[in-house]
């Protein structure tokens, strides 16, 4: 992978993980701290008991891990889409599958929709930061 690549991916990362974690922070807000996002990431990482440490491998995935394994794929025609932009967007998604199933924890009823849709929505935002990010500027 040449290097103005995984500089420009780093920087993606950055960006979307900026987005992701204001998003998700709404979350925590609007359902009045129903939904803990430092506990969800807590149990999305696998790293129970050590919020600090679940909260910076968090960081570090999102910022560092992703976006890089975005770009392998990508460049090996690995994702599906004719654009960019969706297959950051089904990349993403498939991030937020695997969010919303292993943090969901005790959740039901309306507060599960509202949990389920703005996991959603704050990757689908994270997939549109990642592929704006990438395109070379013209």
């Amino acid at each position: 992978m040449d290097r103005a690549v995984v500089l420009r991916a780093l920087k993606a990362g950055i960006a979307g993980t900026a987005v992701l974690s204001v998003l998700l922070l709404g979350l925590e807000v609007q359902t009045r701290s129903r939904v803990r996002v430092a506990e969800v990431v807590v149990a999305y990482v696998g790293i129970p008991g050590q919020q600090s440490l679940a909260l910076l491998v968090f960081v570090l995935l999102t910022a560092v891990v992703w976006p890089l394994a975005f770009v392998a794929l990508e460049s090996r025609d690995l994702l599906p889409g004719r654009t960019r932009t969706r297959r950051a967007v089904i990349f993403a998604l498939a991030l937020a599958l695997a969010f919303a199933i292993t943090g969901r924890g005790d959740l039901s009823g309306p507060v599960l929709v509202l949990y389920g849709a703005a996991v959603l929505g704050a990757y689908v935002a994270y997939g549109l930061t990642l592929a704006r990010m990438l395109r070379p500027l013209a």
